[in-house]
């Protein structure tokens, strides 16, 4: 088709050519449009369109088929598909059995393609047409349920993914190019990332890649934690937000594997951004579900901060929702060595010196300031009494 597009173009200036297709001609004359996924309204009305044909009079919730056209994608075939089961299904059986999409979505129209006959072979017959980096690829990066930006899928697939790879899977239409605050993402449908995941399963590559996305895990909270203690956190956080959900994940899978050390980088890098988005439930389910693993962790000097800091933040927050109490957070801090030198000289070493003397500085990573921390909020209902009636104490770092 490219061929024959390339010739009569160049036979005559006034010819215009339009053409569907999964991928690029990629001639220089080309100009590309990308079609976005149906959104949500649309992909209900299409739902209801091809549900009535299927069989008349069927009951269509409003709220059951909207559950099930936005676990779909907006994929036309899939909400068709989706929609032929009403014949059998209730929406909402529909919508229960989504978990396994691609047994259920299968018995396409007798004039279709036969590739348009299951939402398996559609993904089959697009995986089929890559070459063997790609498909590795794909096997790989389908580990971040959060999307990934291109140095994540070099850190978890490894340097063979080039450019040129990312540049061909986008193409195939396989990823997707998301702009964001925090910089360009790339990210897969849903239906196409269960689909790798199947196929990585299938060849063994499961652990390789978990640990893989461990270490890029953990890197990523030991040297981001601290950023979002700086006097704008928010540029920082807009970062770790981004990647909010692939922490979440290695953190369950670190805990599942006993990875002390990317429980502790992840914690850090998750309980600081919940502080700054006064996420307190999720914080409150962050401590209790790492607290034992980091009280029998004893880290490096590398990692030290990092759960210093999750501790002191599991402390400040524990003591103001829940008062003064024994805590685990608290053990960990005592038995956590200082992870820079002491100077005598001065009580606070870090930059934030407190402005009132009833209140301790607020530097998650100095030790002094930790257990300053600490031993103010073990005594803070004589401390509020002190500073003039206030019914909460609050400072303020220089």
């Amino acid at each position: 088709v490219a061929e024959l597009v390339r010739v009569l173009v160049a036979m005559s200036a006034d010819l215009r050519v339009l053409t569907t297709s999964r991928a690029p001609l990629e001639l220089s004359s080309e100009s590309v449009y990308l079609l976005p996924e149906l959104g949500l309204e649309t992909a209900v009305e299409l739902f209801g369109q091809r549900a009535r044909a299927a069989r008349r009079g069927v009951d269509l919730p409003a709220g059951a088929v909207e559950e099930v056209c936005r676990h779909l994608d907006g994929l036309p075939l899939a909400v068709e598909l989706a929609a032929a089961r009403v014949r059998v299904m209730s929406v909402a059986e529909i919508a229960r059995r989504l978990d396994d999409r691609f047994a259920l979505l299968r018995g396409g129209l007798r004039d279709a393609p036969e590739r348009h006959h299951t939402l398996r072979a559609v993904v089959d017959w697009s995986w089929n047409l890559l070459a063997p980096s790609g498909q590795g690829a794909m096997r790989a990066l389908s580990i971040f349920p959060g999307g990934f930006t291109a140095d994540a899928a070099q850190r978890v697939f490894g340097d063979d993914l080039t450019a040129d790879v990312l540049e061909d899977l986008v193409g195939q239409s396989l990823l997707k190019v998301v702009e964001t605050p925090s910089g360009t993402r790339f990210r897969m449908l849903e239906t196409v990332r269960e689909f790798s995941a199947a196929q990585r399963e299938a060849t063994g590559e499961t652990d390789r890649v978990t640990g893989a996305l461990l270490v890029w895990a953990r890197d990523f909270g030991r040297t981001r934690y601290h950023t979002l203690f700086d006097t704008d956190p928010f540029p920082a956080a807009a970062v770790v937000r981004a990647e909010q959900d692939n922490l979440t994940l290695a953190l369950r899978l670190a805990l599942a594997r006993d990875d002390a050390a990317t429980v502790a980088a992840t914690s850090a890098a998750l309980a600081a951004l919940w502080t700054v988005e006064t996420n307190y439930p999720r914080l409150v389910t962050l401590a209790a579900q790492t607290e034992p693993t980091l009280s029998h962790f004893r880290p490096p000097p590398d990692l030290t901060g990092a759960v210093r800091a999750a501790a002191t933040l599991y402390a400040l927050n524990s003591f103001m929702i829940q008062g003064p109490r024994a805590m685990r957070s608290v053990v960990i801090l005592r038995r956590l060595p200082p992870d820079r030198p002491a100077r005598s000289s001065a009580r606070w070493p870090c930059s934030s010196r407190p402005r009132w003397r009833s209140t301790p500085g607020t530097d998650p990573g100095c030790v002094r300031c930790a257990t300053a921390s600490t031993r103010w909020w073990r005594r803070w209902p004589a401390a509020s009494q002190r500073t003039s009636g206030r019914a909460a104490a609050t400072w303020t770092a220089r």
